[in-house]
């Protein structure tokens, strides 16, 4: 509720705009988006949401399917004691299954016989099943839920600290206008009260006004060159 007051008021006050440090004006709009794009605990909220999308894209990374390829080969004295080769893939589910597939073909003088296929190989597939790892717990369909729900948080946690940082940069950016427009009305004082003194002085030698009426002039011109420099201050600490 607080945010929506502070901008109402920066809406209504026209118009609203500031000054850069090199003097030129800055609209409130710009001064915000300033502020989104460059404040470092901007900058870090961004950060997180890039990374929960990092670990989200790691973690859909392990469902990705898998090439793998394997060759190996013995010979000695001219002779081929085996070749073996291998080529396997595999493409994991959400459900803890692996669907595998693959082709093998091995020949040689001193083979394994376990490992003897035809001359035109050996074609598989199937289904893989960790049992324990797909009846207790899938670690992949886990890490894939948990950073979702980190990117989640990250968002929501980057909303939060940019709702706050908007809210605190617009109060700051509310209160540099209220000084810097009561400068120029005390600057219009001054120049009120510098004129008055003159008069009044002049109307003193003159003999048309009294010692009192000059000094009561230069009080009031001294008062009002104290209280624009206080806001003079005040309107330089705002801008900090």
């Amino acid at each position: 509720m607080r945010y929506c007051v502070v901008i109402a008021i920066l809406l209504f006050i026209a118009p609203p705009r500031g000054l850069s440090q090199d003097g030129v004006e800055l609209a409130y709009s710009e001064f915000i988006q300033n502020i989104v794009q460059f404040h470092p605990v901007a900058r870090q909220a961004a950060l997180k949401v890039k990374f929960g999308a990092a670990e989200l894209l790691k973690a859909k990374g392990s469902f990705d399917p898998a090439l793998t390829s394997d060759w190996s080969e013995k010979n000695f004295n001219e002779k081929l004691y085996y070749r073996q080769f291998g080529t396997r893939v595999k493409i994991p589910t959400p459900i803890g299954l692996d669907v595998v597939g693959g082709y093998n073909y091995a020949n040689g003088d001193y083979l394994n016989p376990e490992n003897n296929t035809s001359s035109d190989g050996l074609w598989h597939i199937g289904l893989e099943l960790d049992v324990l790892q797909g009846l207790l717990v899938n670690e992949r369909k886990t890490a894939l839920q948990q950073a979702r729900v980190y990117q989640e948080m990250a968002r929501n946690e980057q909303q939060v600290l940019l709702n706050e940082l908007m809210f605190n940069a617009s109060a700051s950016y509310l209160q540099w206008q209220l000084y810097f427009n009561y400068d120029r009305v005390l600057q219009d004082n001054l120049t009120l009260a510098q004129n008055y003194f003159d008069n009044a002085r002049q109307l003193f030698m003159g003999g048309e006004k009294t010692a009192m009426d000059t000094l009561e002039a230069f009080i009031l011109f001294q008062d009002a060159t104290l209280e624009l420099r206080k806001n003079e201050m005040e309107l330089v600490k705002s801008r900090m």
